[in-house]
């Protein structure tokens, strides 16, 4: 039951305008409504509290619900009071990185083989570096997926989150690592150079990920 917030009368659900005074009922809020007059964003002139349009411009004051439910605000870190990593900072971290893997992937390829000396027919560099290229989208997937940092971002307090600032999935640490990075690398680079010039710090492979690169903040 819906109480109309200008006569009081209880109305049954799904009904858009009140029974007994004509009043919207789709506007009302679920919490009490305040009474006061209601200044006009546009003109600045005063109207009843109950008024749906401004009686001078006719601007609706009040937010139907359907738009209310769909404007769902653009959530990102900063309003949070997180602090966008740069790109030399990155930098660092992605050296440090690639030592990591460096390592690993010599000790795969090792362990299975495949060293990456060219054979006659090129077979050992050609699947040696597919072999290595998924190490490392493994690493970083699941780093980021699990743990919202690798390595190297844990050495200078980096770490990556989603829209809401929350720890990425581990289905968009794949899209940020795989696909978007492909493309920042396929553009000579240019990808990655792009976290120096946006506002946000962001990579093409994290505005295609929705991701972002922020300082990590210290516990206690």
């Amino acid at each position: 039951m819906t109480g109309c917030r200008r006569c009081g009368l209880s109305n049954g659900r799904g009904k858009w305008r009140c029974v007994g005074c004509g009043v919207w009922l789709a506007y009302l809020e679920p919490q009490p409504v305040s009474q006061e007059p209601v200044t006009c964003p546009a003109c600045g002139v005063v109207s009843p509290w109950d008024a749906l349009y401004c009686a001078s411009c006719g601007k609706l004051l009040v937010t139907p619900p359907s738009q209310a439910a769909s404007a769902e605000p653009t959530t990102v870190p900063e309003a949070a009071g997180a602090e966008y990593m740069g790109f030399w900072i990155r930098l660092v971290a992605a050296i440090v990185d690639g030592v990591i893997l460096f390592v690993i992937q010599t000790v795969v390829l090792g362990f299975l083989g495949l060293a990456v000396a060219v054979t006659d027919e090129g077979i050992g560099f050609g699947l040696g570096f597919f072999i290595a290229l998924a190490v490392r989208w493994v690493y970083n997937t699941l780093f980021i997926g699990f743990k919202g940092t690798t390595p190297g971002k844990m050495l200078v307090g980096a770490k990556v989150v989603d829209r809401n600032g929350q720890q990425p999935s581990v289905g968009t640490a794949f899209v940020r690592e795989v696909p978007g990075k492909i493309v920042s690398e396929l553009t000579l680079g240019f990808g990655y150079v792009w976290a120096a010039l946006d506002g946000r710090k962001q990579g093409w492979h994290d505005k295609m990920a929705g991701t972002y690169v922020v300082r990590a903040r210290r516990e206690g």
